[in-house]
């Protein structure tokens, strides 16, 4: 269900236009909440399609290959939303696919989700400001499907003070040829940013001992230049997510993450920043892509090595 937020009215969140008109399918079993949603989505302008389960939302799909986006419920008769996901991965024209849970916290229903191939997800019950929040990473996402090769040759310091955490991490943004720093806690970080000022991305864990996430945030924005600020946490993302941007984050990613929304949040950092795009790779050089969405970030499933 939809709860009630500071600006509950959709119509009260400014929303830019559709460059084009984006088609959503809506698939759940409940009316009630294909109706509201049905009033917030038409308000924002989206052009929506629903199904009640995930058979008739896979028949919808294969009908119409121009949806973008689908909000899918988990638990539904006939054939759930994992299933359909599963089903729809190495599709041609595969949507982005936003499912909702109502235990988003839990890091195995997490897990379930991006390994069924969901791009992002839901906690039941959630504000419009969040759901608006998504689509926007969502659209950013297919705005930026050309580029699913990456931009590369960012300098990026990684804050974490799990170390195995930080290294499994640091291979993979190494083999999408950034350039890695790192440091275990948030005194650490602040001190290599003081003597680094060409580091253009901060991948930031919320929880450290000394000092945390939202207090490095709070005192970069105090600073003349100021790096692009990507927080990261496992802890429950509808409320984090906002007092992550009150404190001065740009963005946010829920632990665990796929490599896919991981690679998605820095492509969109590279387009805030004004940074160019790398040219697609050679093919014996190809970085993690959208069809590796699947794997997760954790200690004890590595990414390839960096050197391979």
């Amino acid at each position: 269900m939809i709860q009630q937020a500071k600006n509950p009215n959709p119509q009260r969140i400014e929303l830019p236009p559709p460059s084009e008109p984006m088609k959503i399918l809506v698939a759940d079993d409940d009316g009630v909440i294909r109706a509201i949603l049905r009033t917030t989505l038409n308000a924002w302008k989206y052009e929506i399609y629903e199904a009640s389960n995930g058979l008739e939302a896979q028949e919808i799909l294969e009908q119409d290959p121009e949806i973008r986006i689908v909000i899918l419920d988990w638990v539904m008769p006939v054939m759930d939303g994992l299933e359909l996901c599963r089903n729809l991965q190495g599709k041609k024209n595969t949507p982005y696919i936003l499912m909702f849970t109502g235990n988003g916290s839990d890091e195995e229903v997490r897990k379930t989700l991006l390994e069924a191939g969901s791009n992002d997800f839901l906690t039941k019950p959630f504000s419009p400001e969040m759901l608006w929040w998504k689509l926007q990473a969502a659209a950013r996402y297919l705005k930026d499907k050309n580029f699913s090769e990456a931009i590369d040759h960012m300098k990026i310091l990684l804050v974490d003070d799990d170390k195995l955490y930080r290294t499994t991490l640091s291979a993979v943004l190494t083999k999408w040829k950034h350039v890695v720093r790192e440091a275990s806690d948030g005194i650490e970080a602040l001190g290599i940013l003081d003597q680094d000022s060409s580091i253009q991305i901060v991948i930031l864990d919320w929880l450290m001992p000394g000092l945390d996430g939202l207090n490095v945030c709070r005192t970069l924005r105090k600073k003349e230049k100021i790096p692009y600020i990507l927080m990261a946490s496992g802890r429950k993302m509808d409320l984090d997510f906002q007092a992550g941007l009150e404190a001065g984050a740009n963005d946010y990613l829920s632990k665990p993450f796929s490599l896919e929304l991981l690679q998605s949040r820095l492509i969109a950092a590279a387009r805030f920043m004004g940074s160019t795009f790398s040219q697609p790779p050679r093919k014996t050089d190809e970085p993690v892509t959208a069809h590796q969405s699947a794997t997760r970030i954790t200690a004890d499933n590595p990414p390839p090595s960096a050197g391979n």
